[in-house]
């Protein structure tokens, strides 16, 4: 850390251009940082910790703080950001007695963009047809909607799950934080490490 004092300024100065996409309002997008206070050179919890995971949160719309959320705008997906956040773009001019930072502290993150996913993203791949007792799905890719066509007929008694297209990417695990799109809508969701299972319907 330099021993000068900080500009008051926020700066956001791109250290690796990524090629992936880039991150626009509604967007999700999944990052690792590592934090420091400029004042005392204290390092602060980040996620390239041990057993840390990334942290994924939507683009611009207050799910992060201020300068994670400024860090990631515009910029690409494999991009490493540095950012100078004055107190207000961090931990506000309360600051965080959890993490010895004040509300007059500075804090310098290194930011990792690992990945950004569009906020019209959908899943590729063909649906698989369903069974007449079932309601259709019918998505529009262009659109990133989807509508649901509720057979006239009593519902099933239990919960029914059908896979209506095999993804190819990682198998979900306890613990993880999942992006869950619904049309137009981002939603996280955290995994329970203990088993689940559902109550009857």
């Amino acid at each position: 850390m330099p021993k000068s004092a900080p500009s008051g300024k926020f700066v956001v100065a791109p250290q690796t251009r990524g090629q992936g996409p880039a991150a626009h309002t509604g967007d999700i997008a999944v990052i690792r940082y590592t934090a420091k206070v400029w004042r005392t050179g204290k390092a602060l919890p980040g996620l390239y910790d041990k057993s840390a995971r990334p942290q994924v949160f939507a683009v611009r719309r207050g799910a992060t703080l201020p300068a994670l959320d400024r860090a990631v705008q515009g910029q690409r997906a494999g991009s490493r950001v540095l950012v100078v956040a004055r107190p207000a773009a961090a931990y506000g001019t309360t600051g965080s007695a959890q993490l010895h930072v004040t509300g007059k502290d500075t804090v310098v993150f290194a930011v990792d963009i690992l990945n950004v996913i569009g906020a019209s993203a959908t899943v590729s791949g063909e649906q698989h047809s369903v069974a007449g007792a079932l309601p259709e799905v019918h998505m529009s890719r262009k659109e990133a909607t989807a509508t649901l066509t509720v057979p006239d007929r009593a519902a099933p008694k239990g919960l029914v799950v059908q896979r209506l297209v095999d993804g190819k990417g990682p198998v979900v695990k306890a613990g993880q934080t999942l992006g869950l799109h619904s049309p137009r809508t981002w939603r996280m969701a955290r995994i329970p490490r203990r088993a689940w299972r559902p109550a009857p319907l």
